[in-house]
C-alpha cells in the first residue's frame, strides 16, 4: 500500500488591492453623512482692526447618503482534511476567506469608479489633456488596467527614451507627469484587453463606509467537519464627481 499525503498547497502570488489603499474610509453608524468643503477666509485689504469682519462665503455641503449592506459567506472543511493535512489548513482557509472579502470591496469600489465621466485620450498628449483638465487641488493619480500599463510602458520619445518616468515611490515603479500609477486587472474596469484608466483623485471620488470590518468565525457544522463563516458590512458611494475616467487609444 502506498499512502497518500496531503502536502501544503502552493499559493498563487497575491495581488495587491490597489483600490482599497486609495479610497477614503469612514467608520460611522449614521444613516447619512455630510462631507463639507469650506471656503477660504477673506483677505483684509484695508488692514482695519476696528472694521466689521467681512461675511464669509457659506460652506458648500454635499450630502452623501449610504446604506450599509452585509456581505457574508461560508467555507465548509471536512474533518478528514483537517486530520490528514500536513499543514495548518485552518490558517490557509482564513487567509483565502479574507482575500475573497477584500476582492468584494475592490469590486464595489471599481463599480463606483466606472460611473465617472468618460473621456477619450489619444496617446500621451491626450492623457495629459485629461490630467490638466482636473483642478490642481486634487491629488491626481492613474489607476490603469494591465493592458493599458503594458502599452504605456513601451512608448518612447524621439530619442528612444521611454516616456514613463522611474519612480520608487509609485507602486508600479513608474509615474507619468509626476502622477503615481496603480495597476488593476483588465476585468476590474472592463474586458480582457481593455486599455482603460481612472484618472483623478480616488480618495476624493470614492468613500467606503465601514460599519463592520471583516469578521471570521469557526462554527460547528452538520457535516463531519468545521464551517468558516465570514461577515463584512460596508457601503461604497461617490463623493466628489469633478473627476474623470479615460480610454487610451
Amino acid at each position: 500500500m502506498i499512502p497518500n499525503e496531503l502536502l501544503a498547497p502552493q499559493k498563487e502570488p497575491a495581488k495587491e488591492k490597489s483600490l482599497l489603499s486609495l479610497v477614503n474610509v469612514v467608520k460611522l453608524t449614521l444613516v447619512q453623512v455630510s462631507i463639507q468643503f469650506l471656503a477660504n477666509l477673506a483677505k483684509d485689504e484695508q488692514r482695519c482692526r476696528t472694521c466689521k469682519n467681512p461675511e464669509l462665503a457659506k460652506p458648500k455641503i454635499n450630502n452623501v447618503s449610504y446604506d450599509i449592506e452585509t456581505f457574508r459567506g461560508s467555507i465548509p472543511i471536512s474533518q478528514e482534511l483537517l486530520d490528514d493535512a500536513d499543514y495548518d489548513i485552518m490558517d490557509l482557509v482564513i487567509e483565502d476567506a479574507l482575500d475573497q472579502a477584500a476582492n468584494t470591496q475592490e469590486y464595489e469600489i471599481a463599480t463606483i469608479l466606472k460611473t465617472a465621466t468618460e473621456k477619450a485620450a489619444a496617446g500621451f498628449d491626450g492623457l495629459k489633456d485629461v490630467i490638466n483638465g482636473i483642478k490642481s487641488v486634487y491629488n491626481v493619480s492613474l489607476v490603469v488596467t494591465d493592458s493599458m500599463f503594458a502599452a504605456m510602458d513601451k512608448v518612447k520619445d524621439k530619442t528612444g527614451k521611454y516616456r514613463l518616468q522611474p519612480d520608487v515611490t509609485s507602486p508600479t515603479g513608474y509615474s507619468f507627469g509626476g502622477r503615481h500609477i496603480y495597476r488593476v486587472e483588465d476585468t476590474v474596469f472592463g474586458q480582457e484587453g481593455d486599455m482603460k484608466a481612472f484618472v483623478g483623485d480616488v480618495k476624493a471620488f470614492v468613500t467606503l463606509f465601514d460599519r463592520l470590518q471583516i469578521s471570521v468565525k469557526w462554527v460547528d457544522s452538520e457535516i463531519y467537519g468545521q464551517l468558516l463563516s465570514l461577515y463584512v458590512r460596508f457601503d461604497v458611494q461617490k463623493a466628489d464627481e469633478k473627476l474623470v475616467t479615460c480610454d487610451l487609444h
